[in-house]
């Protein structure tokens, strides 16, 4: 599920945001949306035998999950605020009035 939301936000890759900085922003923010579960798996294969030994290596994972955690927080906030930052930037076609009951088919 979470793949999908952040590849859903990485459909908007190319589109033209206010400043070049939010649109780096967004592009990174869209990524780490979409890789918190990859990088989950990584990290518990890879941080697996000091899970068992509860040694060093597990509290290096547990330190590395809240990392990644607090990033991907971050991440969905920043794509939360750009939702509605880039309203400032409309283009002119975005304020013109729609007929809607021309669309609408009546008899």
């Amino acid at each position: 599920m979470v793949i999908i939301f952040g590849g859903i936000h990485c459909t908007a890759w190319f589109y033209t945001l206010p400043t070049y900085q939010e649109q780096v922003l967004w592009c990174t923010s869209a990524v780490i949306t979409m890789c918190p579960c990859l990088v989950f798996v990584a990290a518990f294969v890879l941080f697996r035998s000091g899970i068992e030994r509860m040694g060093s290596e597990s509290l290096t994972f547990t330190l590395f999950l809240r990392a990644c955690i607090a990033l991907y927080i971050a991440a969905r906030i920043l794509l939360f605020i750009f939702m509605f930052t880039t309203l400032r930037n409309l283009p002119s076609n975005a304020y013109k009035v729609v007929s809607w009951t021309s669309l609408v088919p009546h008899f």
